[in-house]
């Protein structure tokens, strides 16, 4: 019941802060808002069914993989985590932190590379089906992708020694940024977009015109992508087309059963 409560409320609050924002710094004035657009129904599925499904499991692999490492003494893998002197583990909290956010987007910039592979696209593809692009579309992800993606994130910064109390707040960091960028705002953060992914960035990512695919994979920062070559933004500008060429199912649940069919 608490959770049903706490999820509830994330929800209220959230509607609140991205409905101002998305009326005021509107991207798309075309694109229509939440409330007339006809596929909020799967992405509310996604917000109060997926993620918390998404969630469970992937704390509870952690735990699985953990355990197989040190052993099925609950006392053993906290001792062994939360006092790691390996790597970051020994630094002071402000470098590990640093560390924890270069290493852990580093990471993350990867495995969705690798998602957006032929091999994984499949369930990659169901994040980026919305044709409208806003704050509540960040809900819609296969569960596949999601926790596979949570686990090796997670398993790694864990296992350099990363403070399990860090990523408390590495997470829901992690989720608000990503709900922000999903938005429907046309914040480019001036210079600092140079650097930090804003929401024009990750507009150009869920773009179906042709010069922004596979581009701006990444999470936080965007010297992955300047680095590697995936690097797209152009000045002042935002993308109008979203979605994907394929036909992909608008119902919740055909949805999550999409990668597994014949012809995926």
């Amino acid at each position: 019941m608490d959770y049903i409560f706490n999820t509830l409320i994330a929800f209220i609050v959230l509607c609140f802060i991205f409905g101002l924002l998305e009326y005021f710094f509107r991207a798309n004035k075309s694109q229509p808002s939440l409330l007339k657009r006809p596929d909020k129904y799967t992405d509310l599925l996604y917000f109060f069914i997926a993620s918390p499904i998404n969630k469970a499991v992937e704390n509870f692999g952690i735990l699985i993989v953990l355990a197989a490492i040190y052993g099925n003494d609950p006392e053993a893998i906290k001792n062994a985590i939360y006092h790691s002197n390996f790597l970051i583990g020994h630094l002071p909290a402000t470098l590990q932190i640093i560390a924890m956010l270069i290493i852990g987007d580093f990471t993350s910039y990867w495995l969705h590379r690798g998602f957006h592979s032929k091999k994984l696209w499949k369930f990659h593809i169901i994040h980026h089906s919305p044709p409208h692009l806003d704050w509540l579309a960040a809900a819609r992800g296969h569960p596949i992708n999601n926790i596979v993606q949570g686990w090796i994130n997670i398993l790694i910064l864990l296992l350099l020694g990363c403070n399990p109390q860090h990523l408390e707040a590495y997470l829901p960091f992690l989720l608000l940024h990503g709900v922000l960028v999903h938005s429907n705002v046309r914040w480019t953060y001036g210079y600092i977009g140079k650097w930090l992914v804003s929401p024009q960035f990750h507009r150009w990512h869920h773009t179906s015109q042709k010069e922004g695919l596979d581009k701006n994979f990444g999470g936080i920062l965007t010297i992955w992508d300047r680095a590697f070559g995936t690097f797209y933004m152009p000045q002042n500008c935002f993308p109008n087309k979203f979605g994907v060429t394929q036909t992909i199912p608008n119902s919740f649940i055909k949805q999550i059963l999409y990668p597994f069919r014949r012809n995926s």
